[in-house]
Formats: structure tokens, C-alpha cells, sequence
């Protein structure tokens, strides 16, 4: 549900059942199955009926703040003011306990104002308590942001190991320093991805002792300040290391499966030079066998041996002799 094709900045969204499911193979059933169970332990709201989807972990993984800042801050409050009526009120209560430094809010306050008029747009929203209100109530409330995220389902798996991959919305335009990376206004930037070149970067120059300690550190970095300039930089030369390990692998692969198919050929020609000696009557066996010590034996000396000790029961003899035979199209009439 944090990871399918139709998710967006806020983590709440609307899908086809099917369409989650299919990365996992799962029927439009099993998902909604699923759905249920995670909804009944608090970590989703959905609505069967029209789709809609309400990841409330979303912000444990996610950067609120990459998303009410530079121009992804428009495409943001367009996707919260499509949230259903229903969730709006708790969705955007969810959103400001993430709030850190009153980003959401302001972005809130354009979006109420807006969608109901400046004048009566908080009211008309939240009731007749104001979002400052709400903000100022949210404070009294142990702040449990994003920083160390909630484990997969399958992290807790006894000899697991396996890292989440969340994918964090993130500008890729910085007010103050200027970064541009890429020169569009968003990307979506995977946390881990981000953690994956930082370990890169750094094992290149040495070796990292506490790997899990390295990479919590890095993580909790970008969550609490946002990448920078090198950060996008490094990203950049290990996506282009990836590449190339890739298209190495790619080529690898490409012409193991290049040999396997001839030696599949070779050994189906073989296999039909054997059947079509087998066919042969006695006699003309004999004259292929004769032609094969002639030409192939007598200039071998180590087939000469194998040839003296085991005739064409030898491996090395009985293959040599095939390919003589398939190259010579011995038989072919039979």
C-alpha cells in the first residue's frame, strides 16, 4: 500500500483492489483480506467500495516536509483536497502531529482557505475549532515522528534481514542553496536508495565496521535535515555504478544464454547423428567406424590410446566419433 503505482505524496489515495495486489500475485480477494487486517490493527483506513486508501504510517516513513515545500507544495494540497469529507479532519489532525516546524500548517491554512473562504475556512473544515487550536493541542502530544520508521511485517522474521525500501517524496529544488538536481521539481526519492549510496560512497574509501549503525545514522540525518547537494550527488554516481554493474550482468547473462542455446543445438545435431548411425545396417557402420580411425584417430595419439584400451565405449572417443560422423552427414539417406 506505500508502494504500488498509484500512490502519491500524502499516502492517501485511490486504487483498484487488483492493482495493489498485483505485485504480490494476490487476487482482488486476498488483498482486500489483507486490507481488513490492517486495518483493524490501525495502520490503514480504507473504503472498499470506492477505493480509497488512507496509509497512516505514511509520515513514519515519509518526509512530511518535502511535501509542503517548493513546487511539489501545490501538486500536495491539490491531492489533500481531494481526501474524502469523512477523513479530511482526522487526516489533517494526523498531519500537523508530524509538523515540526509549522510547514504543514501553513499549508493547511492556504488549503482551508480556499476550499471554504478565508474568512470561515477553518471553521468550515474543523468546526468551530480553529486550526491553531488544533496545532496547539496536537503540541501537548509526544511528538513520534518518521526517524526510525515502523518495520515491515517480515523485518520481525527471525534470521530477516531485509531492509524496507520507502519511497520518500522529496524536492528536488531547495530554497537557499539552490540545488536543482536533475532540474525538475520533483523526484521521487527513495529514503533507502539515498541511504544505499551514502554506504557506497563511504565503503570506498574504507571499511564500515557497524554497516546497521552507518546506515541508521545516515537515515536519521536525512529525515531530520532532508538530503543535500552531495547527498543527490553521490545518489547519482551509485545509480550510475548500479548501471553499469547491471548492463555487465545483463551482457553476462545475454551471452550465457547465447552458449546454452548453441550447445543446445550441438547437442540435438548429436543426438540425431547418433540415431541416424544407429539406423545404419552393420556393414555401413563398419565404414564409418573405419573412416573415423582413419581420419580422426590416427592423427591423435591420446584418441589412439583411449581407442586401443576401450574402442567407442570411451567418452572421448564416442564423442569425437559422433561429431565426426554429424560433420561427415554420415547416414543421411537412412
Amino acid at each position: 500500500m506505500m508502494t504500488n503505482q498509484d500512490t502519491n505524496i500524502i499516502g492517501i489515495y485511490r486504487t483498484v483492489w487488483r492493482v495493489v495486489g498485483a505485485g504480490m500475485g494476490w487476487s482482488e480477494a486476498q488483498t482486500l483480506l489483507a486490507a481488513r487486517d490492517l486495518m483493524a490493527k490501525g495502520h490503514v483506513e480504507i473504503d472498499e467500495a470506492t477505493g480509497w486508501v488512507w496509509v497512516k504510517e505514511w509520515w513514519k516513513h515519509n518526509y512530511i516536509r518535502g511535501a509542503f515545500v517548493g513546487n511539489v507544495k501545490g501538486k500536495a494540497l491539490k491531492e489533500m483536497s481531494q481526501i474524502p469529507e469523512k477523513w479530511k479532519r482526522p487526516a489533517y489532525e494526523s498531519f500537523l502531529r508530524f509538523d515540526e516546524d509549522g510547514t504543514v500548517a501553513e499549508a493547511l491554512s492556504v488549503l482551508t482557505a480556499s476550499e471554504s473562504g478565508a474568512a470561515k475556512g477553518y471553521n468550515a473544515l474543523f468546526g468551530q475549532q480553529p486550526l491553531e487550536e488544533i496545532g496547539s493541542s496536537l503540541a501537548r502530544i509526544p511528538y513520534r515522528g518518521h526517524r526510525d520508521g515502523l518495520p515491515s511485517t517480515s523485518q520481525g522474521a527471525p534470521g530477516n534481514h531485509t531492509p524496507n525500501h520507502i519511497f520518500t517524496p522529496i524536492s528536488t529544488t531547495t530554497q537557499g542553496n539552490g540545488l536543482q538536481p536533475g532540474g525538475g521539481d520533483f523526484e521521487q526519492v527513495s529514503l533507502e536508495d539515498l541511504v544505499n549510496a551514502a554506504l557506497w560512497a563511504a565503503e570506498k574509501g574504507k571499511t564500515i565496521k557497524n554497516v546497521g549503525g552507518y546506515r541508521r545514522k545516515v537515515r536519521n540525518r536525512l529525515l531530520e535535515q532532508g538530503p543535500n547537494r552531495t547527498d543527490f550527488e553521490t545518489l547519482s554516481a551509485w545509480r550510475n555504478a548500479v548501471e553499469k554493474a547491471t548492463s555487465r550482468d545483463d551482457h553476462a547473462q545475454k551471452t550465457l544464454a547465447q552458449q546454452e542455446a548453441a550447445n543446445a543445438e550441438i547437442a540435438a545435431k548429436y543426438r540425431a547423428a547418433q540415431i541416424r548411425f544407429e539406423a545404419l545396417a552393420a556393414d555401413d557402420r563398419q565404414v564409418a567406424i573405419d573412416e573415423f580411425k582413419r581420419c580422426v584417430v590416427e592423427r591423435s595419439a591420446t584418441l589412439q590410446r583411449f581407442y586401443a584400451k576401450q574402442g567407442l565405449v570411451h567418452k572421448a572417443v564416442h564423442a569425437a566419433f559422433i561429431q565426426f560422423f554429424s560433420d561427415a552427414n554420415r547416414g543421411d539417406s537412412a
